[in-house]
């Protein structure tokens, strides 16, 4: 793509309204857009994660135990060739989780994901007006606990947005979203990005919903909303009458966060707080499992190309 002629996006988190939340979606982080990329096509991002929840209470008319999660994630995305007006970009991804549990808790040992996105980016300057641009995602994917690729594992979310940059300090997207698993299989989105002051801006968005503040050229530091979690199929049962269906798992967490550059392509992220909520539920079984509020700690590596 010639460069000159490469288009503008706006550079916003999209966001489902808060009950997409509630439906314990994950979605790949390629929904929180940074605009067009400074280089050509092929390899563009690599990023790496941990995460740790302490050990909560888990309930269902009374206490039945405790779990903890450890979590471990790594995505690779890269920019497509694409023509003019339009941007094409792809990622890899990675998910697994972990639980350690007492009591008599009816989860699996491990939660694992393997998923690959695929998004298209078109300049609607020229068709409706300066500033306009349209996104189109789709996102097959296998979640199970076992990690094996199968029918009943394959998970697809699309996704298709309109938004509009109407400032350089204020954009945003609206659009619909749609997928196989889960009680919601579409649901609308709403999202905005709004630098309100110097240095600070607000995003309201997902996964990610809050308030950061460039403290300085290197670090960043916001507080906000974020979730972790999935739509799983769990073939061996770890308890009766909970085999071969699926679970979503949900954990809304609210906290700190520090993300500091050692340079323009190297960058950790630290952030840690409390889960507000944590929810499993075998929605089609009709068993929802109610955690109580843990904390938890996450540092994560990105590397820009």
């Amino acid at each position: 793509m010639n460069h000159s002629t490469q288009p503008t996006f706006p550079g916003t988190t999209l966001c489902p309204a808060l009950f997409l939340l509630a439906a314990g979606l994950t979605a790949s982080p390629l929904l929180a857009q940074p605009g067009p990329p400074a280089s050509g096509p092929g390899l563009s991002e690599l990023s790496a994660a941990y995460s740790f929840s302490t050990a909560g209470d888990i309930e269902r008319n009374g206490k039945l135990g405790r779990a903890e999660v450890s979590h471990f994630e790594f995505e690779t995305s890269f920019t497509l060739p694409a023509p003019e007006t339009w941007l094409f970009s792809s990622a890899l991804s990675w998910k697994r989780d972990e639980f350690e549990l007492t009591g008599n808790v009816p989860l699996p040992a491990k939660l694992e994901e393997i998923g690959l996105s695929f998004m298209a980016m078109k300049d609607l300057s020229h068709a409706i007006g300066p500033g306009w641009s349209a996104t189109a995602m789709l996102s097959p994917s296998f979640a199970s606990d076992d990690g094996v690729v199968s029918s009943d594992s394959l998970n697809v979310f699309a996704m298709a947005v309109i938004g509009k940059e109407v400032s350089p300090n204020f954009s945003w997207n609206a659009g619909v979203v749609g997928m196989n698993r889960g009680d919601m299989k579409v649901i609308p989105m709403l999202g905005l990005r709004w630098s309100f002051a110097r240095d600070w801006e607000l995003e309201l968005g997902f996964p990610h919903t809050g308030v950061s503040y460039k403290f300085s050229d290197a670090l960043t530091l916001s507080s906000g909303v974020t979730m972790q979690g999935g739509t799983y199929y769990v073939k061996k049962a770890p308890a009766a009458g909970l085999g071969r269906t699926y679970l979503d798992y949900r954990e809304i967490r609210v906290g700190l966060t520090a993300e500091y550059e050692f340079s323009p392509q190297l960058s950790v992220v630290i952030d840690g707080g409390l889960t507000l909520d944590r929810t499993f539920d075998y929605y089609d079984r009709g068993v929802k499992l109610d955690g109580k509020s843990a904390t938890y700690g996450r540092v994560g590596l990105r590397y820009r190309f």
